[in-house]
C-alpha cells in the first residue's frame, strides 16, 4: 500500500479514539495505526472497477436475503481504540446480528463489530507485509473470511 503524509494536525501526540470520535469527517482512504493515519494513494480504474463488481454481488445477496449490509471503502472498521487502529477494506459484508453486538448501524464513526467478510483488492504498490498486517488486524477481531483479489 502506498502511504503519502499524512497532512499536518494540530495534535503533536497520537490520536486517540475520543479525538478521532470527534473530529470532523476526513476525506480519502486511510488506515490508523497506534494513533497515526496513514493516507492512501487513489486507487486505480482497474482497482475501483473490481471493487464496484463485487459489492454488486454481495449487495445484490443483502437484498435477497436481508441478512446485512454490503459497504465499500472508504468505511473504518474499529480493530481498537487503545492504541487507536482502523482499517477500510476495500468491500465488506456485516451480518444485522453483528451489526447489533457492535452497537447498530453507526451514525458517525467505525462499525464497532467484525464484519463476517473483508475483501481486499491487492494494488501493485502494496507489500505483503501490508497486507499480512491487515490481516493479522481483521482475524484480531474476530472476521471470519477474507478474499485477496
Amino acid at each position: 500500500m502506498a502511504t503519502l503524509a499524512s497532512p499536518p494536525t494540530p495534535l503533536s501526540r497520537p490520536l486517540t479514539y475520543e479525538d478521532y470520535m470527534t473530529e470532523g469527517e476526513t476525506e480519502g482512504r486511510y488506515s490508523i495505526t497506534d494513533g497515526v493515519r496513514i493516507f492512501m494513494a487513489s486507487p486505480s480504474w482497474r482497482h475501483q472497477k473490481t471493487i464496484a463488481a463485487i459489492y454488486k454481488v454481495l449487495d445484490r445477496y443483502q437484498e435477497t436475503h436481508q441478512t446485512g449490509e454490503a459497504l465499500f471503502a472508504p468505511f473504518d472498521i474499529l480493530i481498537s481504540r487503545r492504541p487507536l487502529r482502523t482499517r477500510q477494506p476495500d468491500v465488506l459484508f456485516i451480518s444485522h446480528v453483528q451489526l447489533t453486538r457492535g452497537g447498530g448501524i453507526p451514525d458517525r464513526g467505525p462499525v464497532q463489530a467484525a464484519p463476517e467478510l473483508i475483501v481486499e483488492i491487492v494494488s501493485d504498490t502494496e507489500t505483503e507485509a501490508d497486507l499480512t498486517e491487515k490481516l493479522a488486524d481483521y482475524t484480531a477481531i474476530g472476521v471470519q473470511e477474507a478474499w485477496i483479489v
